[in-house]
């Protein structure tokens, strides 16, 4: 009867009101203790599947690793979805990380999470790593390290997408590399300046040939510098140009 749960037992010949009574407090302390342990394992698991659906809802990757040798072993589900690599993946190989970095950024990574672990300060960097499809995935990450005696030194971070944000500040990179390569190889005299002061703030090869002026000495100079009676005659005309939007010639 004890190996089929029984708590108790009793004779049958020996018993007794404080035996009987004795029993049956034990049998309830027993079965309220059941009741408490399945009451707290049952929350355990509601608390742990609500805190792995919100992780799971964050746009983000959240990750835990070793400090030293960058082994996971902890990431959320956001991983397959933005890498294609899944969790069971990152877990059962060591080196997954470090290889689907990008060739180019490897040291970055490896160089940036051992300056974490040694000042023990929050940091972030951004890096590529090479998707399961093949696309270059530009990530933020958002490292922090724990600080308990009792356990190894670990990593704890959020990697984010901001791939598309990299692109778009490729793109105004190129477009101002382009806008300036036809800027300075114009022969006309281009300049830009500051609409309320007049301050030079710009300008190309050909207005520093013409004026003979270099362009940090151009810089330190006003339209009003360069212009003769450009305060009477150049302001109203600016001022025409900016209530109207039209070109002044």
């Amino acid at each position: 009867a004890m190996q089929l749960g029984a708590v108790d037992f009793l004779y049958k010949d020996e018993i007794s009101v404080g035996l009987l009574e004795r029993s049956l407090r034990y049998a309830i302390h027993q079965k309220q203790a059941e009741n408490k342990a399945h009451h707290l394992a049952k929350e355990s698991a509601r608390r742990q599947e609500q805190f792995q659906s919100l992780v799971n809802s964050i746009d983000g990757i959240i990750w835990e690793a070793d400090a030293h040798t960058l082994r996971v072993n902890y990431i959320s589900q956001r991983v397959e979805r933005l890498l294609g690599y899944s969790v069971d993946a990152w877990l059962s190989n060591p080196d997954l990380w470090q290889a689907k970095t990008y060739p180019d950024d490897r040291s970055l990574l490896i160089n940036f999470c051992q300056n974490v672990v040694q000042s023990r300060q929050n940091q972030e960097f951004e890096y590529r790593m090479v998707a399961a499809n093949g696309e270059i995935i530009w990530l933020r990450n958002i490292l922090t390290v724990t600080n308990d005696d009792a356990e190894p030194l670990k990593l704890r971070g959020v990697m984010v997408d901001i791939t598309h944000q990299k692109k778009v500040a490729i793109a105004l990179q190129e477009s101002e590399a382009r806008y300036r390569a036809v800027v300075e190889q114009s022969g006309e005299c281009i300049y830009l300046a500051n609409i309320e002061t007049g301050q030079l703030l710009e300008a190309n090869s050909a207005a520093q040939n013409l004026l003979g002026y270099t362009l940090l000495e151009l810089l330190n100079q006003t339209l009003y510098d360069l212009i003769e009676d450009a305060q009477q005659t150049l302001q109203p005309h600016i001022q025409n140009c900016l209530n109207h939007q039209h070109h002044y010639l």
